[in-house]
Formats: structure tokens, C-alpha cells, sequence
């Protein structure tokens, strides 16, 4: 319950705030709200990436709430209930026009993720084809993939636990390997003959071994494990046991799995599988996104501020309260208190504390 929760799990709390004020504004007033998905994150960055659940829970319940009281400062007393009645729904939005380079940089990336997968040539192939807003970057072994890592930054590398023995020959579809006869079948009877292979099938050593490679020369790349979903598409002979999943994300060395299937042109739900797989890459990848832009603010003691201003429209039935003027301040931390209290005219002590005020003093 201690872990450090990052920049998305954060985003998350807020959004489940901001709907249950929401729900309670609702219930009192009669508005109707409608809350962007980026006004979490907003309220996430305006905190610093150093602000913890219970920081960002709070100033989530008071964002709606403060909004809504501005609003009524508005207008005049005798002309507050008319207006109010008036409104049928309430959203809140970035303002497209005049959030700034900020906002473009938290909510519009224009670089494509790059996502290294490491594993055979084919599924590879097919994740590009399914996910095509990603850079897709092949390797097949360890050399080749801290090759590429030097070369280039990656978002985070997706790993297949079997991967492909050094003396198995490749082919450029799967047509072509099913074609090949000349190929002798594996004798390994630990890795194909259960649906579910054991953790210690010699199979999966290479890919261990080279989680625990990465793990310790880049610990800062994150690192999922692909698993075969049972949902969208029957497991095959060899899949890797979620026992061995769980066991590599324990040991540190893997954030987390991908689970989606590929599907296949027979099947029915094959879209649908491909469509779960191309939401589950680009959420991971723009979470890990907002993860490293959250870690270069905080290295910068730097936080996002935004003001709001709200407009009717329709008839004055809808509010529309825009997010905009998306800036960078300095993030106030406790170091700062010393310089916050004597700009407040207050005398600080050699150990940064205040110092008592002496009744001689006190005007």
C-alpha cells in the first residue's frame, strides 16, 4: 500500500474524484457534467510529480467545487438563480486555442512512441500491422536489442519469454514455415506438450536470462512480458504460465504484461482482439510518456499552473469551463520555507524554523 504510485495511477484517483463531485453537484443543483480526460492529468501536473494520492484526491474534490463558486462570483445576487436555472450541462475542457506550447507538450505529443519488441520476426510484423501510431524496432537477440538501446531511446521493450533458438531457421509469413518440411519437429516435449508450459522448461531460459540482463544494465527501461490472452483467441501448446509471468514481475526485473491476443482470420472476434491490443499498446506507451515528462518537471522542481475561464453557449443551456494558459512555476518544496517565510516577514532561526516573536514585539 506504500508503493510510489506514478503519474497515471494518480490521474486515475483524480478522475474517480472528479466524477463523484460531480455526481453529488448533480444530484443538488441539476447540471449535467462533462469532464475531459485530460483534466485529471491537469490537475495531476499542477501538483509536481512529487504529490501523493491523498494530495491529489483532495484538490480534485475542490476543483468542481471552486470552479462552481467562481462562477456564481460572476454574477449579481438578484441575478444568480435565473442564471443558474438557466444552465442544463456543465463541461470542463482544454481550451484548443489558448492552452499554450504546455498543454501541446502534456496533451498532443507529435513524435510516434518507439517500442522495441523482442521476439520472432512475424509477431512482430503483426503488432506493427495492428498498432500502426507506434515505431515498431526489432530484435531477435540480447546482442541485438542493447545494440539498438545504445543507438536510440525507446519508450519500453516489449519481450517474449521464448525466444527464437539461434538454430531454428526464419521465415518471412507463417505460410512459409508451415510450407518448409525440411525442417526436423523440436524433441521438446517440456515446452509443447501441455497448453501450459512449467516455469523451468529450458525454453524460457534465454528470455529470463536476458530480463535479468536488462534489468540490471538499463533498470531505468521499462519492461513488459508479452502473454497470449485466453479471451480473444485459444491458447496454443508452449504458452508461458502465469506462474513464470508473476514470478518474473516480483524479482523487479518486468513492470508489468501485455495481455491481448493477435486473434486470427478465422475468427470472428480477430478485430476485436487487435483493437484491445492497439489500446492496451498506445495507453501503456502514453502512460510511460507522461511518466518521464513527470520525472524531468520533478528534476527541475518545476509544476504546471493553468487558468480557467468559463463561457455560455446554446442559449446560455451550456457551461464550458476552459483549461488554459498552460504554464511552467517553480514547485514550491520544503527546502523553500525558509525563503516563503521570510518573504511573509517572518524571522528564521539557524535551523530554518521560525523564530518565536517576543512580546516586546508584537505591535
Amino acid at each position: 500500500m506504500f508503493n510510489h504510485l506514478r503519474v497515471h495511477d494518480l490521474a486515475r484517483i483524480a478522475q474517480s474524484e472528479l466524477n463523484r463531485v460531480a455526481d453529488l453537484l448533480t444530484r443538488r443543483t441539476g447540471h449535467r457534467y462533462q469532464i475531459a480526460e485530460e483534466i485529471p492529468l491537469a490537475i495531476v501536473m499542477r501538483q509536481g510529480a512529487q504529490t501523493d494520492a491523498r494530495t491529489i484526491r483532495a484538490q480534485a474534490e475542490a476543483f468542481l467545487k471552486e470552479e462552481v463558486f467562481k462562477l456564481c462570483q460572476l454574477f449579481a445576487e438578484e441575478h444568480l438563480d435565473a442564471a443558474l436555472e438557466k444552465i442544463a450541462e456543465v463541461s470542463v475542457v482544454i481550451d484548443e486555442v489558448h492552452g499554450g506550447p504546455v498543454a501541446d507538450r502534456l496533451f498532443r505529443p507529435e513524435a510516434r512512441p518507439v517500442i522495441a519488441i523482442v521476439g520472432e520476426r512475424f509477431l512482430a510484423d503483426r503488432y506493427a500491422e495492428a498498432v500502426p501510431e507506434v515505431e515498431w524496432c526489432l530484435a531477435t537477440t540480447g546482442d541485438q536489442l542493447f545494440d539498438l538501446l545504445a543507438a536510440r531511446p525507446v519508450e519500453c521493450v516489449l519481450l517474449d519469454l521464448a525466444l527464437p533458438l539461434p538454430d531454428r531457421a526464419e521465415y518471412p509469413t507463417m505460410d512459409a514455415a508451415f510450407q518448409d518440411v525440411s525442417a526436423a519437429l523440436s524433441g521438446d516435449t517440456t515446452y509443447g506438450a501441455f497448453d501450459h508450459s512449467p516455469p523451468a522448461a529450458r525454453r524460457f531460459a534465454p528470455g529470463q536470462h536476458l530480463l535479468e540482463r536488462l534489468h540490471a544494465r538499463a533498470p531505468e527501461i521499462p519492461v513488459f512480458l508479452l502473454a497470449a490472452s485466453g479471451t480473444a483467441a485459444p491458447a496454443g501448446p508452449g504458452t508461458v504460465d502465469d506462474e513464470l509471468l508473476r514470478a518474473c514481475v516480483r524479482a523487479g526485473g518486468a513492470r508489468g504484461v501485455i495481455r491481448a491476443s493477435l486473434g486470427g482470420p478465422g475468427q470472428a472476434d480477430g478485430a476485436a482482439a487487435r483493437d484491445a491490443l492497439r489500446a492496451e499498446i498506445l495507453d501503456t506507451a502514453n502512460a510511460l510518456r507522461l511518466e518521464r515528462l513527470a520525472t524531468d518537471l520533478a528534476r527541475q522542481a518545476q509544476a504546471v499552473l493553468f487558468d480557467t475561464a468559463p463561457a455560455l453557449g446554446e442559449g446560455d443551456r451550456q457551461l464550458r469551463i476552459r483549461c488554459r494558459n498552460f504554464r511552467l512555476v517553480r514547485a514550491v518544496q520544503s527546502a523553500d520555507a525558509s525563503a516563503l517565510l521570510l518573504d511573509h516577514g517572518l524571522e528564521v532561526n539557524p535551523r530554518g524554523r521560525p523564530q518565536p516573536c517576543r512580546p516586546d514585539r508584537v505591535q
